[in-house]
């Protein structure tokens, strides 16, 4: 993870955009992680999916910080409070998906839910930029 978020920031095309671009192309190695059965390729996926959200959260963090400048540190407390409720609540329901059904529809639901957050990221990334336009 760390390895990535050097290489992405040298990409100077704004901190959402990367963000969301990233989880766009995350969906992918997630989705044949559901499919798939080979313990190899999984490792494999597991490697690229750990690359390539590296460095999401501190792009999300550093934009946020920056859009609240006069309340940065209670913008970023808001994010770390969040992201751990989320750290917390979040593998409960994938387990109890996996318990329910089975493990690969836990894993198809975080595709899902990961495609999902990056089209509503990119749509309100083109509204803002449309508003500044």
């Amino acid at each position: 993870m760390t390895v990535s978020r050097l290489i992405f920031s040298r990409i100077r095309i704004g901190a959402l955009r990367v963000s969301y671009f990233l989880l766009g192309i995350l969906t992918v190695p997630i989705i044949i992680l559901a499919t798939g059965s080979n313990i190899p390729m999984a490792i494999a996926l597991y490697s690229i999916i750990g690359l390539l959200m590296g460095p999401v959260w501190c792009l999300l963090i550093a934009y946020t910080t920056k859009t609240y400048l006069n309340q940065s540190g209670s913008a970023a407390s808001l994010m770390v409070a969040a992201g751990g409720m989320g750290a917390a609540f979040f593998p409960i329901i994938l387990g109890a998906v996996a318990d329910a059904f089975d493990f690969r529809y836990s894993i198809a639901l975080l595709a899902v839910l990961t495609l999902l957050i990056s089209v509503l990221g990119t749509i309100k990334v083109r509204n803002m930029r449309k508003a500044i336009d």
